[in-house]
């Protein structure tokens, strides 16, 4: 049996390539990439299938634009061979496996990411029918996060009743198998020595990005180290704003570290004790498994990213991250509970494994139909 991957993110990040990976070892894939003209593509996979005719200004028009990614589509495949298309989102991929089924009758599983629920039916809502539609003809919808599924079943209630819950599942993103290979599993008298060391807040991402919300986070360090340092703020990742750079020239507990690679990553967290990325909004974020495969409990924001997966102080604190105050008292109740949290975080981090993922989607397709 065959499966059509219609991936049109395949380029903006590593993932997907880590999960075709894993797919193949279950299924028989082809994989259809699309893009506009302006995109290098001399280093994308030989065998997959490009669709890289439209115009960057035909974005502005949903349907001419994937009209043309359609018709290319035609031309390089015939989709009477699949058994199955899974689009790697709602919208402009799940658009594609829409028309198959329409056309040709092939079945589809379709993924609903961020931007489908945040710009598409935020700055397009004239194209929310499509989506009911789509997600209609869907034999199963998957979503990266619990609050992402909730958000759709509040959001599709009016159109599809009990229908979407019924056929929706999550599946998280698998981490760079690098952090699990090297998962930070420390002996008692190793990680005694640890605790005993002043204690490290970390964070890692666009530092300058205000989503991060890094201001508030050092506010709340702020409040912890008036009169001395107790917690120092660890900083890794790219920092370029030169009114967050002048204002956090006073904080005599802040160390920047810049960009590195994963094993750089590893390094700068395995000297920490907390994780903490307090967004306003979040999609996943990779950087908190990553975070917990070398022994952090992680701060995180509620309704964001990855709240919900697990119960409430499972594996750190969430916090409202308009509110210093929530962002200061959870650093000091995790502190409290290293000890009993650092262990744990560390096995709860193999559920992100690409293995793990797999899994997850082999019952989806056996389901479906594929064998």
């Amino acid at each position: 049996m065959r499966a059509l991957q219609i991936c049109s993110y395949y380029m903006d990040s590593k993932l997907y390539g880590h999960l075709i990976k894993q797919l193949d070892q279950f299924v028989d894939n082809d994989v259809f990439y699309f893009t506009d003209d302006r995109l290098d593509i001399s280093t994308i996979d030989p065998s997959f299938y490009v669709s890289h005719r439209y115009k960057s200004w035909e974005r502005l028009f949903f349907y001419r634009k994937h009209k043309i990614v359609y018709e290319d589509l035609l031309r390089e495949l015939d989709p009477r061979v699949y058994t199955l298309t899974h689009a790697h989102s709602l919208m402009s991929n799940g658009y594609i496996s829409y028309k198959l089924k329409e056309d040709y009758g092939v079945k589809y599983v379709t993924a609903v990411r961020r931007s489908d629920l945040f710009a598409f039916m935020r700055y397009k809502p004239y194209l929310k029918p499509l989506a009911v539609k789509i997600l209609e003809g869907a034999e199963q919808v998957i979503f990266l996060s619990p609050v992402h599924r909730q958000l759709a079943l509040k959001m599709f209630k009016n159109s599809l009743g009990q229908a979407l819950e019924e056929k929706s599942i999550t599946i998280p993103n698998g981490i760079d198998p690098i952090y699990l290979e090297n998962q930070n599993r420390l002996s008692e008298a190793e990680q005694n020595a640890h605790l005993a060391k002043r204690p490290v807040v970390i964070f890692v991402g666009k530092i300058d990005d205000p989503n991060k919300n890094i201001r508030n986070l050092v506010r709340a360090l702020d409040f912890f180290n008036r009169e001395e340092v107790l917690f120092e703020l660890h900083l890794v990742g790219r920092l370029e704003d030169p009114k967050l750079i002048d204002w956090m020239q006073s904080k005599k507990f802040i160390q920047h570290i810049p960009p590195t690679d994963a094993q750089g990553v590893i390094r700068a967290l395995r000297s920490a004790h907390i994780f903490a990325m307090p967004s306003f909004t979040e999609t996943f974020g990779l950087v908190y498994p990553e975070a917990m495969s070398q022994g952090l409990p992680v701060i995180y924001s509620k309704g964001q990213g990855i709240d919900g997966y697990f119960p409430e102080g499972q594996i750190g604190q969430s916090v409202n991250p308009h509110s210093v105050d929530s962002i200061r008292r959870a650093i000091a109740g995790v502190y409290t509970r290293l000890d009993e949290l650092s262990p744990a975080v560390i096995d709860l981090s193999s559920q992100f494994s690409w293995e793990q993922v797999g899994l997850a989607y082999r019952k989806i397709y056996e389901k479906v139909g594929v064998r």
